[in-house]
């Protein structure tokens, strides 16, 4: 599989860094060929502060032998690390969030801050708005929900843990109006400038009056759920689109 390593700004060069970095130190080593790696977490959506940590994601392709023949190994559908923050999913597990609408796995094919694709991960990546829909949507209005419900009882929010704290309201209030957006016909965007991205640092940094943001952010998730019936979206994502991607990806299609 070829690779193409984006180095288009300083910013991509510093993340490439370090991330060869992190594998040399903690010898971080998906258990198979790496078709996609990116920076996630807040670097990704362009709303770090000066003591953000780095967080890691990427997509793998098993070994064919370990899938087929007398040599079979159990599939490793995931490879996640705490320190330092990653998260590798073989290709067919990536496949079947994409093909339910995860956020994390749109999030990944819609995200700018790459360290390096794969030609199998870019023919993916050029059909990435097929996988816009409304069960798409759906599921980021009941994670945000569901982020909100565990923010105002206490409890970490974000899939990548974190301790209780007002500052992860921003996490909460970038997926209310990522939802809203897509609503409105809007592709998904993880990089936030301008007057958004000051608003929801501002958050993220403790400068906001918790109840109006708690407000401002069902009030978006409701408006989204009245307006998903009436997008013109398709319903699902064809998953046979899927099948023959990771088919063509092991080389047996």
């Amino acid at each position: 599989m070829e690779e193409k390593v984006l180095l288009g700004s300083e910013n991509e060069a510093s993340f490439v860094k370090e991330f060869e970095d992190l594998k040399r130190i903690h010898g971080i080593q998906a258990p198979g060929t790496t078709i996609m790696t990116r920076v996630a977490g807040s670097r990704c959506f362009n709303l770090n502060i000066a003591t953000s940590d780095w967080d890691w994601v990427g997509v793998y392709v098993a070994p064919l032998p370990s899938l087929v023949g007398l040599h079979l190994k159990p599939l490793v559908e995931s490879y996640v690390t705490d320190k330092p923050n990653t998260s590798f999913h073989e290709i067919r597990r990536f496949a079947e969030m994409l093909n339910s609408g995860t956020p994390a796995a749109m999030e990944s094919l819609f995200c700018d801050t790459m360290i390096h694709m794969t030609q199998p991960w870019i023919q993916l990546r050029e059909m990435r708005n097929k996988f816009v829909t409304k069960e798409c949507i759906n599921k980021y209005i009941q994670y945000g929900q569901g982020q909100l419900k565990k923010y105002l009882a206490g409890q970490p929010v974000h899939t990548t843990g974190g301790k209780p704290g007002k500052k992860w309201l921003y996490h909460v209030i970038r997926l209310a109006k990522q939802a809203f957006k897509l609503t409105q016909g809007e592709l998904p965007n993880n990089w936030h400038t301008g007057e958004e991205r000051e608003e929801i640092l501002a958050i993220r940094q403790g400068n906001y009056n918790e109840k109006e943001v708690i407000t401002k952010a069902r009030q978006l998730f409701d408006q989204a759920k009245e307006l998903l019936p009436h997008s013109n979206l398709p319903e699902k994502a064809e998953t046979e689109i899927l099948n023959k991607w990771i088919l063509n990806v092991r080389g047996i299609a």
